[in-house]
């Protein structure tokens, strides 16, 4: 079998490993991962890497991520790349090491600084000047150390080029994101002008090169203009999508849904924070993207799309998450979309909240009167619950809703709906069954990420809360039952 190497041209550790490959001539396939549209958290991909992350190189059965074991690996044969004599090696490893602990500040400033707020429209972070500084002096102490205050053609003054080079080069690329004014440190300004002119760091920065130019069209400086030169088509835009926003609001368990995939599977987001109370506090766009001014809602870029359900769909499809929402098994995914279409259907398990508002939110919160016959609501929230046992967990034989093999947009739907009744101190001991579906889907990341705010509001209120309901809110907790 090949060796096979996942990465992506934007991705800074994967360049590295490509140019690796292409110095030591070793014959190899690229297979490109869209981070953006999750195809890093696939079922096959999580295989190759449980940590979902790029780069990955595969040799036969025998997988290996991060960048430097990658660069290593590949270089082992390589006398030059990364030398075969004892003391040599341990210089190169001695730079290899610091990089991994302090170079990537280079790298993360361009993101936050220029990238973030250019394509995600994000608020730069405050503590600029200070990040500048540390940048900065991470670039005098690299030309003072490494580069022996100019003495050195290449790091520790190797006689030739080795794999710190490379990963010191494809790093320092974050400085040509911001422009950086390579004046300053004029030793480091004629490293990095020759170390640009080995053609295979020329070749796996096309990709980069084209997305300065054409989607975040930086004016380059004279130095980086001879540097920065595509040989290629310039990278399109759908290389990065822009931000996710979520307007949410913590007790909302439709908001929470749709929260639950978002942090359950990582996706880069921003929140903002909707208070139905008082109008004048939400921001002025959210009535643009939610007509019906209701939580969840969400906007990325232009398009803007509200309804929970809608919504959790989206994400699945946009960022390939098919555990949530099977894509090519349409049988399962037809059961996700029958309790979908069942839980929003009145009468069904929307009646939780209103069971809440009536009996909590408005009498307590709010100071308003509590509904009358609540001994008659309780028993239909009873019978309601009795159904979603028998009807879509089978009395117990099905671990998740419809016997569906993981957790699914089906349960995130019903676990945020069944919340509401934590803070009415439901009885669940009457529902054996409901108890440990409660204590199985609570243990789901996505789902404990997403109530964190509520049940942190729950607990300031000092609602009494049974044994039961305090064991799934409890924090870190392993799951169980009862």
């Amino acid at each position: 079998m090949p060796i096979v190497l996942y990465s992506h041209p934007l991705s800074t550790p994967s360049r590295a490993a490509k140019a690796v490959l292409l110095l030591t001539n070793t014959q190899f396939e690229e297979k490109n991962i869209e981070v953006a549209k999750g195809e890093n958290k696939t079922p096959e991909f999580q295989k190759i890497n449980p940590d979902e992350a790029i780069p990955v190189l595969q040799d036969g059965t025998y997988c290996l991520p991060e960048s430097g074991a990658i660069v290593r690996y590949v270089a082992r044969n390589s006398d030059t790349l990364y030398p075969k004599d004892h003391k040599r090696r341990a210089k190169v490893d001695n730079y290899l090491d610091f990089h991994a602990s302090s170079m990537s500040l280079i790298t993360k400033f361009a993101v936050d600084y220029v990238i973030a707020p250019n394509l995600w429209k994000r608020p730069e972070p405050a503590d600029k000047e200070q990040r500048f500084k540390d940048v900065e002096e991470t670039l005098i102490w690299f030309e003072e150390i490494f580069l022996g205050g100019g003495k050195y053609k290449y790091i520790f003054d190797s006689p030739t080029l080795t794999i710190a080079d490379v990963k010191a080069a494809i790093e320092l690329q974050g400085l040509f994101i911001i422009n950086y004014d390579f004046s300053k440190v004029p030793h480091l300004k004629q490293y990095v002008e020759r170390i640009h002119k080995v053609p295979e760091i020329e070749q796996v920065s096309q990709g980069l090169y084209g997305f300065m130019l054409s989607v975040l069209k930086i004016q380059f400086n004279p130095f980086l203009s001879a540097i920065v030169k595509l040989k290629q088509q310039p990278l399109q835009q759908t290389a990065l999508p822009q931000l996710l926003i979520q307007y949410h609001l913590p007790a909302s368990p439709y908001s929470r849904a749709a929260l639950s995939v978002i942090l359950g599977q990582k996706i880069d987001h921003q929140i903002k924070l909707i208070d139905v109370f008082d109008n004048s506090k939400n921001p002025k766009e959210f009535y643009d993207v939610s007509p019906n001014q209701t939580v969840p809602a969400i906007s990325q870029g232009q398009y803007n799309l509200f309804e929970s359900h809608a919504i959790m769909r989206y994400l699945c499809d946009v960022y390939n998450i098919k555990d949530l929402y099977p894509k090519t098994n349409w049988k399962l995914k037809a059961k996700v979309d029958e309790y979908l279409d069942w839980h929003q259907s009145q009468g069904a398990f929307g009646e939780l909240l209103v069971y809440s508002l009536d009996f909590y939110f408005y009498p307590i919160l709010l100071k308003k009167p509590e509904a009358p016959n609540k001994e008659q609501r309780t028993k239909t929230i009873d019978e309601l619950l009795a159904f979603f046992i028998e009807t879509f967990l089978a009395n117990g034989k099905f671990k998740y809703i419809n016997n569906l093999p993981n957790v699914t947009l089906a349960d995130l739907s019903a676990s945020s709906q069944l919340s509401m009744l934590f803070i009415v101190n439901y009885n669940f001991d009457k529902f054996p069954v409901l108890k440990q579906y409660i204590s199985v889907v609570f243990a789901d990341f996505g789902i404990k990420e997403a109530n964190k705010e509520y049940f942190a509001f729950i607990q300031s209120n000092k609602v009494q809360l049974s044994p039961f309901i305090q064991s799934i809110m409890k924090p870190n907790r392993k799951s169980g039952c009862c």
